[in-house]
């Protein structure tokens, strides 16, 4: 077992979650991306792990980027609200993602004042 499997299993899970969130079957995605459906259920489930061509071609049939993947990976170990958030953040446009920086900094800004209202935006 790889020393990176843990990563290599949230890497799976993250493609799933993202394609399921797309709408898009499996056979759809090997279609998209050029690559077996045999071979990308084994990278949805941990058991393998894509190249850098396919893992580019992924996250692109996905609607983000490289990056935004490795993102997503690293936060598997946090709360739902982050992994949410970013898995949000991967499928807007460049206008809107500078659009919520933008207004994430406003919030840290005013988080002080915020304490006790964060349960009346849920």
């Amino acid at each position: 077992m790889p020393e990176y499997q843990k990563e290599l299993s949230e890497l799976g899970r993250t493609l799933r979650r993202l394609r399921q969130k797309q709408g898009l079957t499996l056979v759809e995605v090997a279609e998209i991306v050029g690559s077996h459906v045999g071979n990308l259920s084994r990278i949805e489930r941990g058991l393998s792990a894509p190249s850098f061509s396919l893992f580019y071609r992924l996250a692109k049939a996905l609607g983000c980027r490289p990056a935004d993947l490795f993102l997503l990976i690293d936060q598997a170990d946090d709360d739902a609200d982050m992994d949410e958030l970013v898995a949000r953040f991967t499928t807007l446009d460049a206008d809107k993602r500078r659009l919520l920086i933008a207004f994430s900094r406003l919030l840290d800004r005013d988080a002080p004042s915020m304490q006790g209202d964060e349960q009346d935006l849920v």
